[in-house]
C-alpha cells in the first residue's frame, strides 16, 4: 500500500509500481482516495485462499520465485545443486502454476 499519493507530483509513478508489484495500491487516507478499492482488493486476495508449496524449481526459473514474492508469503528460498527450493504460502492459482512447472516431486529437495 502506497499512502500519501495526494503528495505525488507525478501520479504515473504509482502506475510504474503496479507493473512490478501487481498488488500495489496507491491511496490517500487524507482525501479517502482509493480506500474502497483497497478494501475490495484485500477482500479479493483473502477470499482466494492460500496453499502451501514446498517445491524444487528449475535453476533458470527465478521468475517463479519472483512471482511467489509478488503474490504470497515466501518462507524460504534455497539454491541447491539441482534447482531452487521454494517454500511459500500462495494463492491457489499461483500455487497450481508453480507446481506444474516444478521439477518432479519424486526427486529429493537437495
Amino acid at each position: 500500500v502506497l499512502n500519501k499519493i495526494d503528495r505525488l507530483e507525478d501520479k504515473r509513478r504509482v502506475s510504474e509500481m503496479k507493473r512490478s508489484v501487481p498488488l500495489c495500491m496507491g491511496i490517500s487516507a487524507l482525501h479517502g482516495e482509493n480506500i474502497q478499492a483497497l478494501c475490495l482488493m484485500i477482500e479479493d486476495v483473502l477470499s482466494q485462499g492460500a496453499q502451501d508449496v514446498d517445491v524444487l524449481l528449475p535453476k533458470d526459473r527465478m521468475d517463479l520465485v519472483n512471482l511467489a514474492y509478488q503474490n504470497g508469503l515466501v518462507q524460504d528460498v534455497q539454491f541447491k545443486t539441482r534447482g531452487i527450493h521454494l517454500k511459500a504460502s500462495l494463492p491457489l492459482k499461483v500455487a497450481g502454476m508453480i507446481r506444474l512447472l516444478a521439477i518432479d516431486k519424486s526427486e529429493e529437495l537437495c
